[in-house]
Formats: C-alpha cells, sequence, structure tokens
C-alpha cells in the first residue's frame, strides 16, 4: 500500500522519480522481493533499483544503503508503513 501511494502522488504531481526499494534480509514468506518487483512493473517512466542485503540492517542501515545508491538530489525517505499523499511529497 506504501508504494502504491507513492506512485499515485507521484503521477498526480506529474514528477518522475528514481525509487530504491532495500531488502534487508527479509524472510522468504514476506516475500517482499515480489512486492518490489510488482512495484518495478506498476512505476513505467520512473526508475527502480532493488538492493537485498545479506544481513538485517536495521533501520539507519537501510538508510545509508539508500544514500549510497542514490543518482538524485532531493530523497525522500519512506517506510513500509506510511501512506504518502500528494501534499507530503
Amino acid at each position: 500500500m506504501c508504494l502504491n501511494s507513492v506512485l499515485y502522488s507521484v503521477s498526480r504531481l506529474n514528477l518522475k522519480c528514481e525509487f530504491i526499494l532495500v531488502d534487508d534480509a527479509s524472510p522468504a514468506p514476506d516475500r517482499v522481493l515480489d512486492a518490489f518487483r510488482q512495484h518495478r512493473s506498476n512505476a513505467k517512466g520512473h526508475e527502480t533499483k532493488i538492493i537485498r542485503s545479506r544481513k538485517h540492517q536495521h533501520y539507519s542501515g537501510v538508510f545509508s544503503i539508500g544514500l549510497h545508491f542514490a543518482s538524485r538530489d532531493v530523497i525522500f525517505f519512506i517506510s513500509n508503513d506510511m501512506s504518502v499523499p500528494p501534499s507530503f511529497i
């Protein structure tokens, strides 16, 4: 739901984005990689990078990974439990 809300918002604002999706060693039954791949399929016109860590990185580690792979100057960090309306962006 979080990624869908971001896609909706950036489309309403007519923005092109780079998504850096970081999976920090989630359990296979959580199907996080499937969700990331579905987002990439839904995010036509946007760049999507999927990064997988072999060990749990905690919140600050995931931020560090995201910054490392970012190629843009304006960055928003979101978490899986957020809803992102256009007014947030």
